[in-house]
């Protein structure tokens, strides 16, 4: 679980009062905050980079706390940084988490399940085990698994300096074909079905990612996969037009 660091915890659990009016819409960016790649890659990439120092063992090594304090420094960092991008200050948090999270539950829970319980070492430690011992398998599975001819090519590219190389993608939708489309494309205008809808404010993650058109109107809903030969990260947007049809950009 990600959650905050010491300083954001400190304003969960005992905080002052202050100005909370006009910050109703805090708790739906709040939320998608901590969905949002921008917040979920840089925690992913501390893991990846120093779970390997973990050992599923008792003894606490001091190079655990100080791994553990790094963490806990992102953390807040990310978090703080994402309230100023939208001019909320520290003191306008704290106020919002002691007015505002009165009737909403699943905000409170979700504040306390992903900003809090990262302050605790045991916690942290026990993730990091965890997310080593996943590597590790993932790893084992790989090798254990015979190569195809993409991988073979894309393992040869990456040897090669400077080197890259294209391996084919499928993308395949319970309810009928999909078809595909390279973001940006022409004007900011993506064809879809029988209308043309423009996206406004599209966020950077998005740019350079391949989009696709799928069956909606008539099959709401099906089992969507992306089937890859070798190892990516994946960020999935999908849109959410609702009955208007309107169209929009949704995580």
């Amino acid at each position: 679980r990600f959650v905050l660091g010491p300083a954001a915890g400190r304003s969960l659990a005992g905080m002052s009062g202050g100005d909370a009016d006009g910050l109703e819409w805090l708790s739906d960016y709040i939320v998608s905050v901590l969905k949002s790649p921008a917040w979920v890659a840089p925690l992913a990439q501390f893991c990846d980079a120093y779970c390997g120092l973990f050992e599923d063992c008792e003894e606490n090594k001091l190079e655990y706390t100080i791994c553990h304090n790094e963490f806990r420094r992102l953390v807040d960092d990310l978090f703080l940084a994402h309230l100023l991008d939208v001019s909320v200050t520290p003191a306008q948090f704290q106020a919002f988490c002691e007015h505002g999270l009165a009737s909403n539950e699943a905000l409170h829970h979700l504040l306390v399940e992903q900003l809090l319980s990262v302050d605790d070492f045991l916690n942290f430690k026990a993730m990091m085990v965890k997310w080593n011992a996943d590597l590790d398998r993932r790893a084992a599975l790989e090798l254990s698994q015979p190569e195809d001819p993409a991988t073979a090519l894309a393992s040869q590219a990456a040897m090669a300096p400077g080197a890259s190389v294209e391996v084919p993608l499928t993308l395949q939708h319970s309810s009928g074909q999909v078809s595909f489309l390279q973001w940006p494309v022409t004007e900011d205008v993506l064809a879809w079905h029988d209308r043309d809808f423009t996206y406004k404010g599209v966020p950077d993650e998005v740019l350079g990612a391949v989009l696709f058109a799928g069956p909606h109107e008539e099959v709401p809903s099906g089992t969507l996969t992306l089937v890859s030969p070798v190892a990516a990260n994946v960020y999935v947007f999908f849109e959410n037009s609702g009955p208007r049809r309107d169209g929009g950009l949704a995580e």
